[in-house]
């Protein structure tokens, strides 16, 4: 991975964080596809420059009682002052990520270069509430984090 994306990804997100939030959810627009490079790099710009304490959470290929847990434990960082970024799978065709998703203050949407569609999207700006999308950043091919 390239050592200056996540700096150049942060710096393009940060921007458009202009309310304050404590769970922040950072998703795919596509099945198969990852947002976990992109959360790595918000949570660790969080820790490098905000003052505040994030925790990175990946939910991507959970099963339900596994995330029950870990928004409980979110829950429990975020009392004692933290902020937490989730990775999660894309909306469409998970239900875990969208319990995920909709107890989060707010959400970057994650477009994979040359392979995520307009229709996927607007779909997931949809289904996440336009209010609550801080921006997208798009990630290049190299960068991609595919899942396996």
């Amino acid at each position: 991975m390239n050592a200056t994306a996540p700096s150049r990804w942060h710096e393009q997100v940060v921007g458009c964080v202009t309310t304050p939030w404590r769970l922040l959810v950072v998703v795919a627009t596509e099945p198969g596809r990852s947002a976990l490079p992109l959360a790595e790099a918000i949570a660790e710009r969080c820790n490098l420059t905000t003052g505040h304490r994030a925790r990175l959470v990946s939910t991507e290929g959970c099963s339900h009682s596994e995330v029950a847990d870990l928004l409980d434990d979110a829950r429990v960082s975020i009392a004692n002052g933290a902020r937490v970024v989730f990775a999660i799978d894309a909306l469409t065709g998970s239900s875990t990520a969208s319990a995920v998703a909709m107890s989060a203050d707010a959400a970057i949407v994650c477009v994979h270069l040359g392979q995520s569609t307009t229709r996927y999207a607007l779909k997931t700006i949809e289904l996440l509430g336009r209010e609550r999308v801080l921006g997208a950043v798009t990630i290049e091919p190299h960068l991609q984090g595919l899942k396996s």
